[in-house]
């Protein structure tokens, strides 16, 4: 469980949540130079709110997500 909120900007970042099967806060994909494929095989839970905005997202799969506790926004 990751105890607050996470920013995904690159890829690295992806690869540091990987193993993650909650995120207390919120989950942002933010802006990125680079296209992102973003695979959370383990996260089931996010507390806050999941936000992609103005990013070069390519691919999202969270195939365990189970619940969000705030709201869904894909710009």
């Amino acid at each position: 469980m990751l105890d607050g909120d996470a920013v995904i900007a690159s890829q690295a970042d992806v690869e540091a949540l990987r193993e993650f099967s909650g995120i207390t806060g919120n989950l942002e994909l933010a802006a990125s130079l680079e296209p992102l494929d973003v695979a959370l095989p383990q996260l089931r839970h996010v507390g806050g709110d999941l936000r992609a905005e103005s990013t070069r997202l390519r691919r999202f799969a969270a195939p365990r997500l189970e619940g969000i506790d705030g709201e869904l926004w894909f710009y």
